[in-house]
């Protein structure tokens, strides 16, 4: 009996451990469900542990992207003024992006909405704005609700179909994953034409062309709300052509002196001793630095055209130089590299000079433009897919035309040379000194060689010289470009008193000083029209006038000896090219077609001829040979097919040059020297 309690007790004990256990383990588990609750909250809540890291992570991105944002904007104003610039212009979105994407990760700006701000958008999504004075706000992000995703850069797949009746079909196809393309863009880069909007299906849109040319294809689309672009080029025939350079337009794009595209001209903020800055107001009323009324923000304004309208809208600087007492006056042409396209007579693309030669549409390179010289010093810039040449005018290479280092721009005489004592009626006599001035007689009937002497003479402490043939290329390429006439020509300075500035006359005929009207004065309606800005803020006397000779010489001596007859003082066989003059090769001998195959790219000879002895617009154009040892530009009154991009070439020595001064302006604000 005793022993049966004692069963029954420890029986008892046991169920009861047992149900204790079981309420432990649930109490157990209760607890643990509380702590990891807290834990989670802990961990994830808006104040949670991994929410703040989130969150620091976030912001020392942030951080990150702030101080490149600072470092960028910094190196950019600290360049400007090292060259001289006082930051008058304001740093460019192009400038900025140039040394943003120089860090990681790479960040890309744009110019603001607002006047004088820039957007600043890093891969992260975040984009940021900076002001004139270098003041950051942001970031916001481009992503929906803070994402920091940053979005697929859609890939571009282009083909075209032709229909069989001149005219094309481009086909585009987003070949990766992207949640929605948004938009898709066709422009012919080559017409100027305005770009079309694409009706997008899905992930692909066509649209039908009739010109030939090379088209850009830009495809914006979003990803986990990010938008993002994707872009490509392709050359398009729509209708076969044979290749021809009878005409063509010329895209100039401004860059550095480290070859780097920038969306503003470098002009120098500060000249040298003895320079001033000029501008006219609308009136015609001329304003010079230092005198009431000056306003600075006027003085120049380089304005694109669309390469097809004559315009007459671009400002290009001016200035005045004195020497005792005498003004001169000339024009900045900044640094600058060009692509060349080839039109045919009813404005079908047939080929383009470039980087990459010059060609057909099928990239078939012209045989004698095969040694383009890409291994001796020619440089080239990439944009929009295409190598655009830097003019050489520009570039530390003097066996090209250039100069004994980069410039990053050069001052021209804005008119024909004359004396410093010459007026509209009288030539002037009994001095080598020069100026540069409208409505007085050039300095004709004078050697090329005393030409190249006065010349550098004009101003030592400049380095002023006789324009060489590459300068004469870079004013007529800029002259012929977006920033000048926009292709148009420029009209002849039919003035037979060869008096500088003039415009053309009522009929092809030329006329006498004393027979001019006011409006075929230099800021007249027509004297503007032989402006290369088609008004007065141009150079003049590019076409007609009296003829031009430049500093560029044969290899080679003829029979007749003229190098040393008249252009001993810089020409010679022996001699090699120089910064103040080029040499250029001959033939081995003096029989047959003129070989233009021997030009120097920018020089405007080869790349702008059309046959043996004609250029763009039929003007006359002929290459040096023996007998034919020096180059002279322009044409004079009387000739009728001669412009600003002819080369021809003749033993009578007619005038004296325009000068122009090269410039270096980081060295200008340093010791007031120009190189």
């Amino acid at each position: 009996m005793e022993k049966k309690k004692k069963q029954n007790l420890f029986a008892k004990s046991k169920n009861e451990a047992q149900g204790i256990t079981l309420i432990a383990l649930v109490i157990t588990i209760i607890v643990l469900l509380i702590l990891a609750a807290v834990s989670i909250a802990t961990l994830t809540g808006d104040n949670g542990i991994l929410t703040k890291a989130q969150t620091a992570s976030e912001k020392t991105k942030q951080e990150t992207e702030k101080e490149q944002i600072k470092i960028a904007y910094s190196t950019v104003v600290t360049d400007k003024m090292e060259k001289g610039e006082k930051g008058e212009k304001g740093v460019t979105a192009g400038e900025l992006e140039i040394e943003l994407q120089k860090l990681e990760p790479k960040a890309t700006a744009v110019e603001g909405a607002e006047e004088g701000k820039i957007e600043v958008t890093f891969p992260s999504g975040n984009k940021y704005t900076i002001d004139s004075n270098g003041k950051i706000t942001g970031p916001t992000n481009e992503g929906s609700g803070g994402s920091t995703s940053q979005g697929v850069a859609p890939e571009v797949k282009v083909t075209v179909e032709k229909t069989g009746d001149n005219k094309s079909i481009i086909k585009v196809e987003v070949t990766n994953e992207v949640e929605t393309v948004d938009s898709i863009t066709v422009t012919n880069l080559d017409t100027g034409d305005t770009p079309v909007e694409v009706t997008v299906n899905g992930k692909t849109g066509s649209v039908q062309v009739e010109k030939n040319g090379t088209y850009k294809i830009e495809v914006k689309a979003t990803t986990e709300g990010v938008q993002k672009t994707g872009e490509t080029t392709i050359v398009v025939n729509v209708i076969p052509v044979t290749f021809t350079t009878e005409q063509g337009k010329i895209d100039v794009i401004w860059v550095n002196k480290a070859n780097q595209k920038i969306d503003a001209p470098l002009v120098p903020d500060t000249l040298p001793s003895g320079m001033k800055k000029v501008y006219w107001e609308e009136d015609g009323t001329e304003k010079k630095e230092g005198e009431a009324g000056f306003i600075e923000s006027n003085w120049y304004d380089y304005v694109a055209g669309d390469n097809k309208n004559d315009t007459k809208t671009s400002k290009w600087a001016n200035a005045i130089n004195t020497i005792e007492g005498v003004e001169s006056y000339f024009v900045w042409i900044p640094r600058y590299a060009y692509r060349i396209t080839y039109l045919t007579t009813d404005g079908q693309v047939s080929g383009y000079c470039d980087g990459d030669g010059i060609r057909d549409l099928a990239g078939n390179k012209q045989p004698a433009t095969q040694n383009l010289k890409e291994d001796k010093g020619i440089e080239t810039v990439e944009y929009n897919g295409f190598k655009y040449i830097v003019h050489p005018a520009f570039e530390g290479n003097v066996n090209n035309g250039g100069w004994d280092e980069d410039l990053q721009g050069i001052w021209v005489g804005k008119y024909e040379s004359a004396r410093s004592t010459a007026t509209a009626e009288d030539a002037g006599s009994g001095t080598t000194a020069i100026q540069i001035a409208p409505t007085v007689k050039s300095w004709v009937d004078i050697d090329i060689g005393t030409m190249y002497t006065n010349a550098l003479n004009y101003d030592t402490t400049k380095d002023s010289h006789l324009m060489k043939n590459s300068e004469w290329g870079a004013v007529s390429y800029l002259t012929h470009s977006q920033y000048g006439r926009n292709g148009n020509e420029v009209s002849i300075n039919r003035c037979s008193d060869y008096i500088t500035g003039m415009g053309r006359g009522t009929s092809t005929t030329a006329y006498k000083y004393s027979e001019a009207e006011e409006n075929q004065m230099y800021n007249g309606e027509f004297g503007q029209l032989s402006s290369s800005t088609g008004n007065i803020y141009g150079t003049y006397d590019l076409s007609g006038g009296a003829r031009e000779y430049v500093a560029a010489f044969n290899d080679k001596v003829d029979d007749n000896d003229y190098e040393t007859k008249y252009g001993n003082s810089f020409a010679a066989p022996t001699n090699p090219s120089t910064k103040y003059a080029t040499k250029y090769l001959s033939k081995d001998d003096d029989s047959g077609p003129p070989t233009y195959e021997r030009y120097y790219p920018g020089d405007a000879i080869y790349e702008v001829n059309t046959g043996l002895t004609t250029a763009w617009f039929r003007d006359l154009s002929f290459f040096i040979q023996l007998n034919n040892p020096f180059f002279f530009r322009g044409g004079n009154c009387n000739d009728n097919k001669m412009c600003r991009c002819v080369l021809c070439n003749l033993r009578r020595w007619k005038r004296l040059q325009q000068y122009f001064i090269p410039c270096d302006f980081t060295r200008c604000v340093e010791n007031c020297k120009y190189f």
